[in-house]
């Protein structure tokens, strides 16, 4: 997935995406890895472009609920890194052997708003609607 197919960003100027795309990371995870725990301090968002995530409600210590699995062309995981209060409101972890493009929210925050112009939204000020949804089990 590029970060131009990502429902977040689509519609944005080339230039933004463009800057956008400089920021992001590569990232390869093994089958049954954590990506992270629900309510942990939200820090990167992730673009799926190969594989498949599960997100997963915690119900027990040792038990989790499959929620759904992203697989590439479902958009992205963690978006909690760009709403305040900054948590993700489920775990991830990866279902299969997976490659993602990590944006690193806290570290990148500068980057992401000065040079794309973009800021993450806050409860107050909600963004747009997502153009459809995501996340869906194909």
């Amino acid at each position: 997935m590029t970060v131009a197919s990502c429902y977040l960003f689509r519609g944005l100027p080339a230039e933004k995406i463009k800057a956008i795309d400089t920021i992001c990371m590569p990232q390869t995870l093994a089958s049954g890895l954590w990506l992270y725990p629900k309510a942990e301090q939200a820090r990167n968002i992730y673009l799926l472009e190969e594989g498949a995530v599960e997100l997963l409600e915690p119900v027990e210590p040792d038990i989790e609920v499959p929620v759904a699995l992203i697989r590439p062309g479902n958009d992205c995981v963690g978006i909690g890194a760009l709403l305040e209060p900054y948590t993700y409101t489920l775990s991830a972890r990866s279902k299969e052997p997976s490659r993602l493009d990590r944006n690193r929210q806290r570290r990148s925050a500068s980057a992401f708003q000065v040079r794309s112009g973009i800021r993450p939204c806050r409860d107050d000020q909600p963004g747009p609607a997502p153009s459809r949804s995501f996340g869906q089990y194909p």
